[in-house]
């Protein structure tokens, strides 16, 4: 288990991980997408074309939280994309949870490389990436390690 999300009333973890790195891509798109759309309005308005445009409160107020929402998601999913291409969860992310091998230095056994650890989550179906089902590698209690830090935890 990763953490709880209340946006989705569920547990992330190995089964829903995907699911929710997607919810929060597609959710920081989305609102980018209406941000961009409402400032064309407006700039239209400004430019005075079409004249039967009108100024509205309610499309200005969507502008601003679409603005504000898409700014904080764009981090927000960022930092789990980052967190799922180092292998990492959001608990571990805080946690420190590495080994230190034999020269003092602090590594993550499971980092597998960038491409593993995305096919890890997204599975292989390159079609079946963008669709949230689970299509994850693995069965959840065995993880695959990167050999070469092991021999040098040893």
């Amino acid at each position: 288990m990763d953490h709880h999300c209340p946006w989705l009333n569920n547990c992330v973890g190995f089964r829903t991980q995907k699911a929710f790195v997607l919810f929060l891509v597609y959710s920081a798109l989305y609102c980018a997408l209406l941000f961009e759309i409402t400032l064309i309005y407006y700039v239209m308005y400004i430019m005075g074309m079409p004249a039967e445009f009108q100024f509205d409160l309610a499309p200005f107020f969507m502008m601003l939280l679409a603005f504000a929402f898409s700014i904080s998601l764009l981090g927000f999913g960022g930092f789990h994309v980052y967190l799922l291409l180092i292998n990492k969860t959001t608990i571990e992310s805080y946690d420190g949870n590495t080994f230190r091998h034999a020269l003092g230095k602090r590594t993550n056994l499971f980092n597998l490389g960038f491409q593993k650890n995305f096919r890890q989550v997204f599975g292989r179906s390159r079609l079946a990436w963008f669709v949230p089902t689970f299509t994850s590698l693995g069965d959840g209690v065995k993880y695959p390690v990167d050999c070469d830090s092991y021999d040098m935890t040893v």
